[in-house]
């Protein structure tokens, strides 16, 4: 599967370093993590993006009518 930022892909170690986060997150939906962070009742998108630079998790959440970032994590040294 691609990143959503269009990157190269996630292969068995990203996926690995992914999978890590799950206790945090909640399950992987192949895609993102969907956990509510602030039990607000809406529920957060987790995103990881991997490129051919760096590997990133990235907290999105819907408020003010719009998606909005709210926390940004480089993984690229745990990679």
């Amino acid at each position: 599967m691609c990143s959503p930022r269009g990157g190269i892909g996630y292969g068995e170690r990203a996926l690995k370093l992914i999978l890590s986060y799950e206790p945090v997150y909640g399950p992987w939906l192949d895609y993102c993590c969907l956990p509510d962070l602030d039990g607000d009742g809406v529920q957060e998108a987790v995103i990881f993006y991997l490129s051919g630079f760096d590997f990133r998790m990235e907290i999105w959440k819907f408020q003010d009518g719009e998606f909005q970032s709210i926390e940004l994590e480089d993984l690229t040294a745990r990679y």
